[in-house]
């Protein structure tokens, strides 16, 4: 059964732990909050992990949910933020242990210019929708998602996380600013001067092999490498 649409009415009943409410909300918020947390750490199994554990934290402080389904996105990214950076921590801390178990076993690096904001898993086309891309165009979106991944990895992290606030998570300015503690105004000036960073980066970095694929608009790139489909987190 389709969970019914999120309104301020159905957040309301969150409160009485609603199931619909809780659907309802799950559904609407469950695959742009995964986007922004893989985004976020380049984990896809970490971003569905704290996506759920953040659910589960929500059907507990639900009764003290104010503002809406405004006040439930910026309350339910706030606390998913905070719950990535604690897993980050506790899974850090775990490696450390298993590190000095077995001496000179170490995790692979993760390249540090690779932000992962793509993924590897393609839904299935739905009837009637368009063919699925060729290989040889695969390998061209492969490589021009590479480059954006490589420039946003060159920004500053506020600048990043706010481009992956606003377009992975999709939020408003408003919503962004509360996760991040700035006023909507100071949100999009951070915003225009990622842009213009990651734009100014795409544009030192073109390789012969892109040609004029990667002068595209920085916001474009940024909207679509960050939403690109991938495992999310798991259906309830």
């Amino acid at each position: 059964m389709d969970a019914p649409a999120l309104d301020d009415a159905l957040v309301g009943r969150l409160a009485e732990r609603d199931r619909s409410a809780v659907l309802a909300a799950y559904a609407a918020l469950a695959d742009p909050l995964f986007r922004y947390l893989r985004a976020r750490s380049g984990d896809p199994e970490l971003a569905a992990d704290v996506v759920g554990t953040t659910f589960i934290e929500l059907v507990e402080q639900a009764p003290c949910l104010e503002g809406g389904v405004a006040g439930l996105r910026r309350w339910l990214f706030t606390a998913a933020r905070h719950n990535l950076v604690d897993e980050q921590r506790k899974r850090g801390r775990r490696r450390e242990v298993l590190a000095g178990d077995r001496p000179g076993e170490s995790e692979p690096a993760r390249d540090a210019a690779d932000v992962r904001l793509s993924a590897t898993a393609e839904p299935a086309p739905a009837e009637g929708a368009a063919s699925p891309p060729t290989p040889e165009e695969q390998v061209v979106d492969a490589e021009r998602d590479a480059e954006v991944r490589r420039a946003l990895a060159t920004l500053p992290d506020d600048q990043r996380e706010v481009l992956e606030l606003r377009f992975a998570g999709a939020l408003t300015a408003a919503e962004a600013g509360a996760v991040m503690d700035r006023s909507p105004g100071a949100v999009r000036v951070l915003q225009h001067r990622a842009l213009g960073a990651l734009r100014q980066a795409l544009d030192g970095s073109a390789p012969e092999t892109l040609g004029h694929q990667t002068s595209e608009d920085a916001s474009a790139a940024a909207e679509r490498v960050a939403s690109a489909p991938a495992r999310g987190p798991p259906h309830t």
